[in-house]
Parts: structure tokens; sequence; C-alpha cells
């Protein structure tokens, strides 16, 4: 995970810098097809020998997907891109309420309802055409879709949750009193980050947020909260640890982990109102992503929004800023590579 993190290991394929959307086919049209000439090819190096590239999957955060995958986007009714759950709409919201029984898509049904909908021009369960990415994965849709956990768990419903429970069940000296027990809270040096009070959510990044919600959030929280709050909070903690790590459990560390979440999210309603969003609903994969994938520490995009935030600091002045962002960038990429090659020498 760390070398796949690193800077210098990541590619840079294309980049829009604008403040609309981009028309996806557009965009990455030629940056596709030079994809599949390399994979076709294969990547030679200086022994002989020549690699073989198989593209995975795709993984970002909600808009993101559903831009390459030409989807509804996270307020519409069919958003949920590995199953039928239909939202409700409710207080200008679209409400995701938990089902026992969810009807999964298939692989073949979504290519057949996505060449559906490029066909007669209609929103047919939320797809709105074909992804252009479909001609370079090796791992069919849906399946190659991996939730960023970062963006889903982290930022979005862990920070929700726990701004629901500030707001709504800690008085305004119970909440100084948390303030100051995560702002004092020691981690081992390892942690890089240590957590922020919740008044100060606004300048959280995600790791502090991660170990917040792995270890700090439960017992810091629990003497200023209901018991069974406390306890519904604790289904959604340890489904997370599960999920997090190795396979505690073996085989079925996934099961056990679907079986907490399905009763936090079942639940849900008794103890917060109205935020029964569709990350939450989210959460009802995360055990197939962890039996398909892997852990959610390997699936993360952490990296690779530090190097968005790399590659965004080469900005300079008002105009042309796409140019200047891609010019600083390629000095930094030749210095670094220069770096390394007279270090070799």
């Amino acid at each position: 995970v760390e070398l796949r993190y690193r800077r210098c290991n990541t590619v840079v394929l294309s980049v829009w810098v604008g403040y609309r959307e981009p028309i996806i086919d557009a965009w990455l049209s030629e940056s596709l097809q030079q994809l599949n000439t390399v994979k076709k090819i294969g990547v030679p190096i200086r022994s002989g020998f020549s690699y073989k590239i198989v593209i995975y999957g795709l993984t970002g955060d909600c808009p993101a997907i559903k831009l390459a995958t030409k989807h509804v986007n996270h307020q519409g009714y069919w958003c949920c891109w590995f199953c039928y759950t239909k939202g409700i709409h409710e207080d200008k919201k679209r409400q995701y309420y938990f089902e026992n029984k969810l009807s999964l898509r298939s692989s073949f049904e979504y290519f057949y309802y996505s060449k559906e909908v490029q066909r007669t021009n209609t929103n047919i369960f939320g797809h709105l055409s074909v992804s252009p990415f479909t001609t370079v994965f090796d791992v069919p849709l849906p399946r190659s879709l991996i939730i960023d956990y970062m963006h889903v768990s982290l930022l979005r419903h862990t920070k929700t949750v726990i701004q629901y429970l500030y707001k709504n069940y800690l008085k305004p000296r119970e909440r100084n009193e948390l303030d100051e027990r995560f702002r004092t809270q020691s981690f081992p040096h390892f942690f890089n980050r240590k957590m922020r009070p919740v008044k100060e959510f606004s300048y959280c990044k995600a790791t502090g947020l991660r170990n917040m919600l792995l270890y700090g959030l439960l017992p810091l929280i629990r003497p200023f909260v209901p018991v069974p709050v406390a306890a519904h909070l604790s289904l959604y903690v340890t489904s997370m640890r599960l999920l997090h790590g190795p396979r505690k459990l073996g085989s079925d560390t996934e099961l056990v982990a679907n079986q907490l979440i399905s009763i936090y999210y079942k639940d849900h309603p008794l103890f917060y109102k109205k935020i029964q969003n569709y990350v939450l609903h989210l959460h009802c994969h995360l055990a197939d992503q962890y039996y398909l994938h892997g852990s959610l520490s390997n699936l993360g995009v952490f990296g690779q929004e530090s190097f968005l935030g790399y590659f965004s600091r080469g900005r300079s002045g008002t105009r042309n800023l796409g140019q200047i962002i891609l010019n600083n960038y390629h000095v930094d990429f030749t210095l670094y590579n220069q770096s390394q090659q007279i270090s070799n020498n």
C-alpha cells in the first residue's frame, strides 16, 4: 500500500481543470485508447520481459463514480450501483431505509440496461448511458466498482453521526468536555495525526476521523450519551474495525461484520432522524467489497487525495491554470527522475 500511494508511482493519464463537469467521452477517449494499446502490447522492461496490464476496477467518491459510470447521482432514486434499492423522497431529501433482502445488479443486467438506455435515451434503474470504461475494464461492472470508504464512511457518515450526537444529545458543558477529551487524547507517534475537537471538524482530515472512529470515539463519548445510543454506535464501530483489518474471525469476518451493519442500519432511524442517506446504504455492500477486494485499509484513496493536493499546489496566478499546474508538475517530475538517476549512478 505504501508503494502504491507514493507520488512517484502515481501515473497521471489526464487532468480536467474547470468549473463544471466534463463530457466524459470527449475527455477520456484518447486516454482510454492509449490504455487499450498498452494492454495489448504490454510494458517491456530492460531485462527483455514484458508485463501485461490488467485494469482491475474503479474507485473514487460518489460524484466521480457517477460521472465515470454514467449513473444518476447520489440524490437520485436509483443511485445505488450494486442493487435496485429505490430512494424515498422525504423533506426534500432522498432517504434509503433498511431492506431485509437486496436485489443485486448482475453484470449482464448492468450491461443490458446501459445499452437499452443508449438506444431509448431514457433513465432505466439509474442508468444514463454506457460507461466509457467498459472498453478497458478486465472485470465487468458493477463488480469492478470499489467503494471508497474514506469518503463514504469517514468524511461522510462518521462525520455526520458525530455531529448529530454532538448537537442533539450533548449539553453545552458536555460538548466542551468532549472536545477537550478529543484534543488531549494521546496517541503513539506512528499515528501521525491526532483527533480534533468536534467544533473544529471543518479542519478535520480523513486520517483524524479514522483514528476517531476506530479508537477514540466510543470510549470518549460513552459517558455523555444514553446506553442504548452508545450500544447502537458500538455496532458500527465494531463492524468497521472488522472490515478495516485482516480476517480476525477467519472466513466469518465479513459475515459477522455484515450482521452488525444490518442491525445498525435497521435501528438507525430510532436514534437518528432524516440522515438515512445513500452513504449509509452503501455500508450494506461493504461486506461484499471485503470479500472481493480485501480489507478497507487497502481500498481508501488517501494517497490519491494527497497527490491531488500536491498537484493543485502547482497553481499560480489567475489565468491558464491548467497549463500552469501541468507545467509545474512536469518540472517536479523531471527533477525527481534526474535525482534518482544520479543516486543510482
